[in-house]
């Protein structure tokens, strides 16, 4: 209580300074604004801010900011308990989609105070929720999805290859390709202590393919795997069983290319430039300094810095990759090798002579130059678009690249020698008849009849062996495919179904009416992907996901981690991106009827996956409780 007056109120006690001054019985005041000192009078002070223009200017400044404020303020959106469910399991989702640590939204991680922010009112996953109950809830709701699909599928693509996980222990995968949607993962298992040979790798797939088709092996129409001794041995185990007699059987074409990198790199010219190339690389990645010196070169000569790429000696697309990575360093390499540092070891002094020699830049280029239309065909063959009749067509101008090529230097090899010892086994040993067959009925080759290595009688009895094998009379289906090579009759050059030759589903689809013994055989064919890389990228997910920091992750977990990263994907590319005004009328009556405020939350209104988590929800807790 003051002295005099009623007491201050907290404007005032804000506004002025309070001090003791001598000569003066009661205590002074000094005005924060103005420095104006008067006596510490609650009345009077107050009168005195009414009219001090300084106060009242910087009054009137903390006001409008905080006019600004209030209009920043976040306004928090009223949740539902349904719709904090759903929330819920779209974080779950998320963090599993986008290969997060499962305890990502803990409140000792920094992302669970963010949400929070947007979301107080929501309770965030655990790792342990997710691992228990959200994982297995969304796996299984996702299944029942793929199944569908699956189920529905008149024609299915299989393909199955092996390998190692993080605990280096052997995994077998199987994912299914149905044509126009993409490739599904399926499952996997972990393979102990069997003996994986033919037989054994038959008699797993037998199983695997048995469920995939609901016993209906008809449906089935290839199996596609890798080329090595014991999966092509599987190959002729299942081919040879009654249910799988009409199944093609495809060798994987991209391994097929891979391996004729190796049979280039491995003639003695290009053996000695790669190794080179690779000293180089080798010599700088393993000296951080001078790596650190010749990366500050690159910057300087060429605004960016590049990464060397080692090559891996059992995977032959790396050495390209090497090749190219020297040759973009090249102006930096020849900067460096003029201003060689006192202290650069003797690895890097051994390259140095290398470096210096404009041959090696010169033969570097011609190698590049022959390696990289061959690269090319393999990322071509690798698409999921890429189907039989693609197979032979990239052999023959790989074929046709390396003859114009390689004859211009004799030096480097005889190429029709090398034609006959190496190039020709290989294309014998990576192209089947499937491939020849799918060749022959491709419209688009109708007229070119030259498939390297194959005389006319070979074709013919080709022809006539994948008849009889799928049940086709022989001379319907000879005298249909002769007419559609050379255009005559039925394919007359006139007809119009020649305007859909560039696509060779589309093409037999229209010719079923005109060409019934081989149109649905070459409608399969033209479905049949020439790859086993699905399962291969199912791989690369797998050490994504199940890493070193990961490695305790128990088998069923990391499968059920798999099948949601890739199945979710396929799915959102099978499904329309945007939903339809009809469908945004049903989210909003949905909301409307489960009494959550949407109005309050507008971001809810455009996901129209809402409903249907909210009705996948809701049929679930109904399971439980039954």
């Amino acid at each position: 209580m003051s002295k005099r007056g009623r007491n201050p109120d907290s404007e005032v006690l804000l506004a002025f300074k309070r001090f003791k001054s001598a000569g003066h019985r009661v205590d002074r005041a000094q005005c924060n604004a103005c420095g104006h000192i008067r006596s510490w009078q609650t009345t009077d002070l107050r009168h005195h801010l009414l009219g001090c223009s300084k106060y009242n200017q910087g009054k009137e400044e903390e006001d409008a900011e905080r006019e600004v404020l209030e209009q920043q303020k976040l306004v928090v959106p009223v949740i539902g308990a349904v719709m904090s469910r759903v929330l819920q399991e779209q974080i779950a989702e998320a963090v599993i989609l986008d290969g997060l640590p499962l305890d990502a939204f803990e409140d000792h991680k920094h992302l669970a105070p963010i949400l929070k922010r947007f979301y107080p009112t929501v309770k965030l996953p655990t790792g342990n929720q997710i691992s228990r109950t959200f994982l297995p809830r969304l796996y299984k709701r996702l299944q029942k999805q793929v199944c569908k699909h699956v189920n529905d599928a008149t024609l299915l693509n299989l393909i199955a290859d092996e390998s190692n996980n993080i605990r280096r222990q052997r995994v077998q995968n199987l994912c299914v390709n149905i044509p126009g949607h993409g490739a599904f993962y399926w499952d996997s298992e972990i393979v102990n202590g069997d003996t994986c040979d033919g037989d054994w790798h038959a008699d797993w797939l037998d199983h695997r393919f048995q469920t995939v088709s609901n016993g209906e092996t008809s449906r089935i129409n290839s199996v596609s795997m890798d080329t090595c001794p014991t999966q092509m041995k599987a190959s002729r185990i299942l081919g040879a069983r009654p249910a799988y007699k009409h199944v093609f059987f495809v060798p994987c074409s991209s391994h097929g290319l891979q391996l004729l990198i190796k049979d280039v790199i491995t003639i003695p010219w290009f053996s000695e430039r790669v190794k080179q190339a690779q000293a180089i690389v080798t010599a700088f990645t393993s000296a951080s300094k001078q790596l650190a010196i010749l990366r500050d070169l690159m910057q300087s000569t060429t605004g960016s810095t590049y990464s060397f790429v080692l090559s891996v000696i059992t995977r032959w697309g790396t050495q390209i990759a090497m090749i190219k990575s020297v040759r973009r360093a090249y102006p930096a390499l020849l900067k460096y090798a003029n201003s060689l540092p006192g202290d650069a070891g003797k690895e890097i002094r051994d390259v140095i002579p290398t470096i210096e020699n404009g041959q090696f830049w010169v033969d570097l280029d011609f190698a590049f130059d022959v390696l990289e239309p061959l690269d090319k065909a393999i990322k071509k063959s690798e698409s999921d678009t890429a189907t039989l009749q693609y197979v032979i067509p990239m052999w023959k101008d790989c074929r046709r690249h390396l003859q114009r090529i390689l004859t211009r230097r004799p030096e480097i090899v005889d190429y029709q020698e090398w034609e006959t010892q190496t190039f020709k086994p290989r294309f014998l040993r990576q192209t089947e008849d499937i491939h020849i067959i799918a060749y022959l009925l491709n419209p688009i080759t109708a007229g070119d009849d030259d498939i390297p290595f194959h005389t006319a009688i070979e074709i013919t009895s080709i022809l006539h062996k994948f008849f009889k094998r799928q049940g086709i009379d022989n001379q319907n289906g000879m005298g249909q495919t002769l007419e559609l090579r050379y255009r005559e009759e039925r394919f007359h050059h006139g007809h119009f179904i020649w305007e859909y030759k560039h696509n060779m589903r589309t093409f037999w689809k229209v010719a079923r009416s005109i060409a019934p013994a081989i149109a649905p055989v070459a409608i399969r064919l033209a479905s049949t992907p020439c790859n086993s890389v699905p399962s291969e990228r199912s791989f690369s997910i797998l050490k994504l996901l199940h890493n070193k920091l990961r490695n305790r992750l128990r088998p069923d977990k990391v499968n059920m981690l798999q099948y949601i990263y890739i199945n979710k994907r396929v799915l959102e590319r099978i499904k329309a991106d945007q939903a339809t005004e009809a469908e945004l009328i049903e989210l909003e009556d949905a909301l409307l009827k489960i009494g959550e405020d949407h109005t309050r939350n507008p971001e809810l209104n455009s996901d129209v996956e809402v409903v249907e988590l909210i009705e996948a929800i809701e049929d679930e807790e109904e399971e439980e409780k039954a």
